[in-house]
C-alpha cells in the first residue's frame, strides 16, 4: 500500500493496490482544510491501484505533541469534523477504521462510532 503520511514515501508505484491515510486529510488537519486534497489522494489510489485494490483512512490526528486517541479526545473536536472524516471515506470509496474513540455508552466496553452500526440499531 502507498503511504499517505508523505508522497516520497511511495516506490514501485505500479505494483501498489492502495493508500494507508493515518489521519484524513492529514495527520495534522483536524479542521479538514484540505478536504478536496484529501479526496483527490484517495480517488487517485482508487482508480490507479493494482487489483484487488484496497483503501483505507485511519481516523486520527495529530496535535499539542501527540496522537488522539481516547474518547476525551473525541469530544476535543467538533462532532462534524468526525462525520466529515467519515464521509471523504464513503465518498472516496475508501474503507475506515479509527483511533480517536467516542465516548463509551452504558454497558459497552469501548466506544464505537454510530456511522458504523446503524446508530441505535446496532446492525
Amino acid at each position: 500500500m502507498a503511504d499517505g503520511w508523505a508522497d516520497f514515501n511511495q516506490r514501485a508505484v505500479g505494483i501498489l493496490n492502495g493508500i494507508e491515510s493515518e489521519g484524513w486529510p492529514s495527520l495534522n488537519d483536524y479542521q479538514v482544510r484540505d478536504w478536496s486534497g484529501g479526496l483527490n489522494r484517495q480517488a487517485f489510489w482508487v482508480a490507479n491501484s493494482r487489483a484487488p485494490g484496497y483503501s483505507y483512512i485511519v481516523h486520527k490526528f495529530f496535535t499539542g505533541g501527540a496522537v488522539n486517541t481516547s474518547e476525551s479526545d473525541a469530544t476535543k473536536f467538533p462532532w462534524g469534523i468526525h462525520r466529515l472524516v467519515f464521509a471523504g471515506a464513503i465518498f472516496a470509496d475508501s474503507a475506515i477504521t479509527y483511533v480517536i474513540q467516542p465516548p463509551n455508552e452504558p454497558g459497552e466496553l469501548f466506544g464505537n462510532w454510530d456511522e458504523l452500526w446503524m446508530g441505535t440499531e446496532k446492525k
